[in-house]
């Protein structure tokens, strides 16, 4: 019996305590993606029963016209991948999205967008050079040539342009009603805006060159070179800086499961269970990780040569809720079809089965009645 990831170790009287040990993070397994080694995955997205990552040809560290050769790869297990057919002349792609029943990808000189993944379909914002996309507000929001553009159905857009001199945004993520973007440039730093259009400068700090960012439990996580992670819980408006504990390069950060998971250079991969305190995990490669996702259970890592990696299960127990005397309630976080375990303690050192579940949707509730008369219980779930 293997632990998987214990996001919270949780008893009657509401307190949490983290405890780490042996789980799903600490295994990456290698997949092919039948991609030459001269192309890179740059982002991923899970939608639709689907993992969904793009990428093309490598481009310039700086920048250049080069617009590269595009490719979209699709898996619906985060194991086996399939390269899809997209446009000929489509350049390399930069960034993927998911909104309700559409995909959206952007890049080099060109935006696409697919209903499944599968097929994919040319879509104009009207400009060359898309970097990033995030869905909030009822809308996809892509940067594209230094301006924003907006459209509720991946077809029709409007041009709003990006009131930041001389910047680009290289990342979006969405929560809480608030875009939070990563921007690039001569203003090198990170803005927010309510609607995706009006945009304020919330954070820059000399030598601190923000990436990625994302959004999960109320906390908008950005990080960076240098191995730089800030977090913010007030809509992105201020910033704390969290201690790492690497000088690598840092390129792409998401949020599932209960968990925060940052990847970037020399296959760095770093977790968090509150965007604050992190530790390094074992990626058992060296390549760029560019970007990471979440979906059915697991994390998937995609980055140069077309290198990608499924992490183990990762599980999450929530908070309970106490519907009687002995009887309280969960939710579980998991892949559909993993086998777990419920266990409970008094003492955190002794562990007693409860109940075994096999989970057949990615979030499962259930209760559990307890005879033990004890003030205090912990419960952990296990794999089986």
């Amino acid at each position: 019996m293997k632990r998987i990831l214990l996001s919270s170790i949780l008893f009657l009287l509401f307190f949490a305590r983290t405890c780490w040990g042996a789980d799903g993070l600490d295994i990456w397994t290698l997949h092919s993606s039948g991609l030459p080694s001269t192309n890179w995955l740059y982002d991923i997205a899970y939608g639709n029963d689907r993992f969904v990552a793009v990428g093309g040809s490598q481009l310039p560290p700086f920048g250049g016209s080069f617009p590269g050769a595009g490719l979209i790869a699709t898996s619906a297990d985060g194991t086996n991948w399939f390269q899809r057919t997209i446009s000929s002349g489509t350049g390399t792609l930069l960034a993927v999205n998911r909104g309700p029943g559409l995909f959206v990808a952007v890049g080099r000189n060109s935006a696409l967008t697919s209903p499944d993944g599968a097929a994919w379909s040319f879509s104009s914002p009207g400009c060359y050079g898309g970097s990033a996309v995030s869905y909030g507000n009822n809308m996809f929001v892509v940067e594209c040539g230094g301006s924003c553009y907006s459209s509720t159905n991946g077809t029709t857009w409007t041009n709003r342009p990006l009131n930041l001199f001389e910047s680009f945004i290289k990342d979006l993520a969405f929560g809480n009603s608030h875009f939070v973007a990563v921007v690039g440039g001569m203003g090198t730093g990170i803005s927010t805006s309510s609607d995706g259009t009006v945009w304020r400068r919330s954070f820059s700090a000399s030598g601190v060159v923000p990436a990625s960012v994302t959004y999960g439990i109320g906390v908008f996580a950005a990080v960076g070179n240098a191995g730089t992670i800030f977090r913010s819980t007030d809509e992105g408006m201020t910033w704390t800086k969290s201690n790492t504990g690497t000088r690598g390069n840092l390129l792409g950060v998401a949020y599932g499961g209960g968990v925060f998971v940052a990847v970037g250079s020399g296959g760095t991969i770093l977790s968090s269970l509150d965007g604050t305190n992190w530790k390094g995990r074992p990626s058992g490669v060296t390549n760029d990780l560019a970007a990471v996702t979440y979906g059915n259970g697991h994390f998937v890592a995609v980055g140069s040569s077309g290198v990608i990696l499924e992490s183990g299960p990762v599980m999450h127990l929530d908070v309970p809720k106490v519907l009687s005397p002995g009887a309280v309630q969960f939710t579980v976080t998991g892949p559909v079809g993993q086998l777990c375990q419920i266990q409970v303690s008094t003492d955190l050192a002794n562990w007693v089965a409860l109940t075994e579940l096999l989970l057949a949707e990615p979030n499962t509730t259930f209760v559990i009645i307890s005879s033990e008369k004890q003030s205090r219980l912990f419960y952990q779930i296990v794999s089986r």
